[in-house]
Order: C-alpha cells, then structure tokens, then sequence
C-alpha cells in the first residue's frame, strides 16, 4: 500500500472555507507548497484537487517538478462532480481533466458522479439510471487514454447503490474511490461498507473524526489519524483482506469552528499509517 494526502486536506488554505470553520491564516495560490509539505514526508502519492488549480490550458507543466519523487494524480469534483449525471458541461469539464492528466502521464483520475446537494431526495435508482451512460461514456474514454478512474462515494451514493452503479457501467476502466466517512453520512453501518466496497477499491480516502452526528450538513469535525471514534485498524485489516494494493491518502473534511494547523494533522495522521502499516506491500499500485 502507498501513504499519501488528497490535497483536500488543505482545503483552507487554498481559500475554500466550509461551513462553520474560520479561514487559515495565511492563503496558496499554487500546489507549490503542497508537494514541499508532502516531500518532506516523503510521502509515495499525493491527489492533486483540480478545483485549486486554474484551468489546464492554464497551467505551467513545471509546476508538478516541484513534487520531485512524490507520485501526482488529479482529483477531480469538488464539489459536485457530475451533478448526479444531470450536466453535460461537468463532463465536458472531467474529459478535458481526464485528457491533461494523460498528457502528464499520469494513470488514474479520482472523480465524482454528485455531492449530498445534487443527491436530494431522488430515488436511487433515477440517479443510477441517468449516471450510467455519462459514466460509460468517460471510462470509454479513460480506457483511450491509459487512465483508470477512481469514482468516489461522495455523500452521494450508499455502498450498495454505488456497486449497483458500476455493475450498469461494466467497464474495466472504471473502479472506486472509498471515503470511509461518507459511508456514516449516508447512513451506511461502516464495516459493511467497507466490506462491500474494498475489493473494487484503487484508492482511499482515510479519515478520523471527532464524536458526534456524521450526518450534520458538511460532514463531522475531522480529526488527525488515531485520534477520533472510527475503528481505522479494523478498516485497513479489511482492505488487506480485499488484496488492496492501492494508495491510502490521508484526507480532512470539515475542520470545525476553530483555527486548527493542518499540516501538523497531516503529518500526525502519516506517522499513524506508517506504524500501522509496518509491513508495506510490494505489488504494484495503479498510482
């Protein structure tokens, strides 16, 4: 398994400040410092959030230098990905990411199919119905570029409703990105959903979070690895039972109403996974 961040975990700084939490007190207008925070953690992956970048005809190549041996892929979706499949232009927008994160060589592309607002209260299965075919249409084209893309469960979707979803796509090219919070935002009971959704598994966003209603709107108070009420070595015990050999990205959502330092979070929450993770696997990952 290899140890990263999603750049999300800095989400404050980058100027993206959720409900209920105070803005950092100092402000990034490029990853620059992001890939110097994740070098000197020596950290194997880092998932790049493209709502903090500007747009790809934009961007200086020379950017991703600054990330030196520390693996890159592009997290795209923040914060309503495809809009439950009811936006052509949001897929447009995830093709012309798909499409520069292979012109950087990069082979996997985390993505979302919809938000908790884009959810509602529409029946599973119409959200299912209309994600299939822009989903299809995506991997088609992911299988084109030498990507695999990584769908999240992003409050949107149960565990069942997302392995119902890939089942419609049928698609090689595409597999999931599992935010073991999310399953508790939507109501799913967590083992079970890990259960279910670790053998389809690339990539995880793993957090820790502070006691309290997962389902409030924003998601619990995240808390550094080790330190809040999920059961994370039962997590990982699961997913080496799945055979997972992917990326584990260290990842905070809501940050709560106090002035917090994230970079000391993520650094406590990567020397969690190193002691626990003590035996590193050596297949190869898809990042």
């Amino acid at each position: 398994m290899l140890i990263g961040v999603d750049g999300y975990s800095y989400h404050r700084l980058f100027g993206d400040v959720r409900p209920g939490e105070v803005p950092a007190g100092e402000r990034w207008h490029d990853p620059a410092p992001l890939f110097e925070h994740a070098r000197s953690l020596a950290l194997d992956c880092v998932l790049l959030e493209t709502c903090f970048l500007p747009s790809p005809e934009e961007i200086d190549p020379d950017i991703f230098q600054a990330a030196g041996p520390t693996k890159v892929a592009l997290s795209w979706g923040h914060p309503h990905g495809l809009e439950g499949g009811r936006s052509r232009s949001a897929e447009a927008d995830a093709r012309r990411w798909m499409e520069y994160a292979a012109d950087l060589g990069h082979t996997l592309m985390r993505i979302t199919a919809g938000s908790p607002r884009t959810r509602g209260a529409e029946p599973a299965a119409d959200l299912i119905a209309r994600l299939a075919l822009p989903l299809r249409r995506l991997s088609d084209v992911a299988e084109k570029l030498g990507l695999k893309l990584a769908l999240e469960n992003h409050a949107d979707l149960r565990a069942a409703e997302l392995i119902e979803l890939l089942a419609r796509v049928d698609h090689p090219a595409l597999a999931i990105c599992l935010d073991n919070v999310n399953l508790l935002r939507v109501g799913d009971d967590l083992m079970s959903g890990v259960r279910l959704l670790a053998p389809l598994t690339v990539v995880v966003h793993l957090k820790d979070c502070k006691p309290g209603d997962p389902c409030v709107e924003g998601g619990p108070v995240s808390a550094t690895l080790g330190t809040g009420v999920i059961d994370l070595p039962a997590i990982l015990a699961e997913l080496a039972s799945a055979n997972f050999s992917g990326s584990i990205c260290v990842e905070f959502g809501s940050l709560g109403p106090n002035d917090v330092d994230e970079r000391a979070m993520i650094e406590g929450s990567v020397c969690w996974l190193r002691r626990h993770l003590a035996v590193s696997d050596p297949r190869p990952s898809v990042m």
